[in-house]
């Protein structure tokens, strides 16, 4: 088994905030009175160069889920115009997708529907807004978000196309994007607080007793609807690894062939230990005792009165592995900062 040094780094903890976005209360509009035309636009929106978006975060479930896509609007001129039915065409365009994320891709067409009051036929979506009807929040259905590959980012884009009832699109908020991001409640950057012994080597130490006492970031990132992946950043990008300390150089060191994987069971908060996939593959086995079982828990709120993880949600990973005979024990602890 390979141990890789690391001398110097440069510790980058950009984090994408994960926006939420939920259905908006809209205040009943105020008539122009006989002047102006209906304007049609999606709220938040932009051009098809530059579109509107959110990020939705979805259930890793195979269970159908429903997903608000955007909020549609008309402004309307008099009391007239509010009490024509109005019929809006929406395209699906992938191109407004690409220009919000260069990563993202097109959510497969088998994996969504829409609801009933938005119709979709090939790539565009009819939508009908009744007399008196002034604002909708659309939203589409997706089916099975466990199908999906983890690696990547989904999403759809949307541009209003057409409008009847002499209305008119306003272009500026024509375009918007939806991006879904399979992030689990545990995927995040983290600061890892560590224990770790191996009888042949005194000098291979938890991170604790670094001169920092803790190492930063480590990434926690989405494996399934219930795991994470302990990550940190290589010369060859985001791998799966254990991190010590090697007294002896003065350096942090992190093994090739260790890759844990933390598993939380949410009716217990328990953490138990699996492989994860290596830099080297395959990864070393894990085990945890009866101890070491018991101690291993996720705590949602922090550890009360615990010197840097009280009100901070903390994992706390217990678990060795055997080469050449040795135990290798660990005893992690991580601590959330932000989210990944």
């Amino acid at each position: 088994m390979m141990i890789h040094k690391i001398t110097r780094f440069v510790l980058v903890a950009a984090a994408l905030a994960a926006i939420t976005t939920s259905c908006k209360k809209v205040q009943s509009p105020v008539p122009m009175g006989d002047a102006g035309q209906t304007l049609v636009k999606i709220i938040d929106g932009g051009t098809v160069a530059a579109p509107g978006s959110k990020l939705v975060g979805m259930k890793l479930s195979g269970e159908p889920q429903q997903i608000e896509a955007l909020d549609l609007r008309r402004d309307i001129p008099n009391n007239t115009e509010l009490n024509r039915k109005m019929t809006v065409i929406i395209k699906n365009d992938p191109s407004v997708l690409s220009h919000a994320s260069v990563d993202a891709e097109p959510l497969p067409a088998a994996n969504y529907t829409f609801d009933g009051r938005a119709i979709l036929t090939g790539d565009e979506i009819k939508i009908e807004l009744q007399p008196g009807e002034f604002a909708l929040p659309v939203s589409f259905n997706l089916l099975d978000a466990a199908s999906l590959d983890l690696t990547k980012t989904y999403g759809l884009g949307f541009t209003i196309v057409q409008v009847d009832a002499d209305g008119k699109i306003l272009n500026e908020q024509s375009s918007f994007a939806v991006l879904l991001s399979s992030n689990n409640k545990w995927d995040g950057v983290y600061r890892l607080y560590g224990g770790f012994a191996r009888a042949d080597q005194a000098g291979f130490l938890g991170v604790t007793q670094s001169p920092t006492g803790y190492y930063q970031p480590y990434y926690l990132v989405t494996s399934g609807s219930s795991s994470v992946e302990t990550k940190i950043n290589t010369a060859d990008g985001l791998r799966t690894t254990q991190m010590i300390f090697n007294a002896g150089t003065g350096v942090y060191t992190y093994f090739t062939g260790v890759a844990p994987k933390l598993n939380i069971n949410e009716l217990n908060n328990e953490v138990t230990v699996t492989t994860g996939e290596a830099i080297t593959p395959p990864s070393v086995d894990f085990t945890q005792s009866a101890a070491e079982l018991a101690a291993s828990k996720y705590y949602e709120n922090g550890i009360v009165g615990h010197p840097f993880a009280d009100g901070r949600a903390t994992i706390v990973a217990h678990f060795r592995w055997t080469s050449g005979g040795i135990d290798r024990v660990t005893k992690d602890t991580f601590v959330y900062l932000q989210p990944r």
